[in-house]
């Protein structure tokens, strides 16, 4: 068991916000003395546990340490190394007696580039750039530290510059190829997973758990198969590949413009029509599947299409509506795609949306006098 990048020396965030008025500022060059105090209470409980230790220290609240002078940093964060290294020699007799890794995360990164390091049993835990895509690769020399080489990936995701939290936008075929890219280059000692809530990441985690207990045995093409298997397990033999469709698309659409980022502007108008299409089509796929082999099980599925559907789509073409005509934001279906939004300054003009032969809307309609 460990912490996470931020939580120095088995101690979570969260203890020392509680014990913030006795233990002073999250600050080693002004208070070195009680932070190591609280650092050496931390490890001394957990003895007795199987323990990788997080090293190092960030700013209070998983923010960038100082007041932004990397140089003054190092110097701190070097002293502060080297006290949670005297802090693990007193309590387990050597400084390398239980794994310890150092999370190379954000501005942490500027620091490693520049020169900076940790002793060589330490796990270097590097990270990826918050959205999925890791930073960097394993050197040669790297490969040949004690400690190894670790990676801290996003499956989720809270902080600037967007959040990324409440759907899945981690496609299988980009997953599998940044743990495969970080696994071939000897990123490969511990992997650290933020996944956020459990039920809308469901997939990814059981893939991550799939493919770290044997890297080799999937294979470049292998997702399709992978997806339809969980869904097969799931949902049974009959729609299993209906539903691992449904699955893959959901995951892509959701990436091609995350939730988070729906704002004024972000969507043109063609985008707009053509992004509503591919979720009216998923939704529409999934309604009309059969029952599954286990019925309560279709459940999963079709709440999460919708929500994702109307978030995105309902929400980016009122923003591009409302560029038109200062339109209030709200929008009405007859369940055929067709949809009225009303003028803010006009209420007796409504605009409809067309769809063509295909089924997939074109054209905006002003109607004036629509009553």
């Amino acid at each position: 068991m460990g912490t996470v990048h931020h939580e120095p020396m088995m101690r979570s965030h969260r203890e020392y916000l509680n014990r913030k008025n006795d233990i002073g500022a999250w600050d080693y060059t002004t208070n070195s003395k009680n932070l190591d105090r609280f650092f050496y209470d931390g490890m001394k409980r957990n003895k007795d546990y199987d323990n990788i230790v997080t090293i190092g220290m960030r700013g209070d609240g998983d923010v960038a340490m100082g007041k932004g002078d990397d140089a003054e940093n190092m110097k701190t964060l070097s002293r502060v190394i080297d006290g949670q290294r005297r802090i693990i020699k007193d309590i387990y007799g050597t400084e390398d007696a239980v794994p310890q890794l150092w999370a190379i995360f954000t501005e942490v990164q500027r620091y490693y580039d520049a020169g900076f390091t940790v002793p060589d049993d330490v796990t270097l835990l590097f990270c990826d750039n918050n959205w999925g895509y890791i930073r960097r690769i394993g050197t040669d020399n790297e490969r040949k530290r004690k400690g190894g080489l670790g990676m801290y990936y996003h499956i989720d995701m809270n902080g600037g510059p967007w959040n990324d939290r409440w759907v899945n936008t981690t496609t299988i075929p980009k997953l599998r190829e940044q743990l495969n890219l970080a696994y071939r280059t000897g990123i490969d000692r511990i992997w650290i997973i933020n996944v956020g809530d459990l039920k809308p990441k469901e997939v990814p985690i059981d893939f991550i758990m799939n493919y770290a207990w044997n890297p080799d045995a999937v294979k470049p093409g292998d997702e399709k198969t992978y997806l339809e298997n969980f869904a097969r397990s799931i949902f049974g033999e009959a729609n299993a590949a209906d539903i691992a469709d449904i699955i893959a698309k959901y995951s892509k659409y959701n990436l091609i413009r995350k939730p988070e980022i729906q704002v004024p502007g972000i969507f043109n108008h063609d985008e707009m029509l053509h992004m509503d299409s591919l979720w009216t089509d998923l939704v529409e796929k999934n309604r009309a599947h059969k029952e599954p082999d286990k019925p309560r099980s279709k459940r999963c599925l079709l709440p999460t299409c919708l929500l994702s559907r109307r978030s995105k789509c309902y929400s980016s073409q009122n923003i591009q509506l409302c560029n038109y005509g200062r339109l209030i934001g709200n929008r009405f279906t007859d369940g055929k795609g067709r949809g009225t939004v009303r003028l803010l300054q006009h209420s007796d003009v409504q605009w409809q949306m067309e769809r063509n032969d295909a089924g997939q809307p074109h054209r905006l309609h002003k109607m004036v006098n629509p009553r």
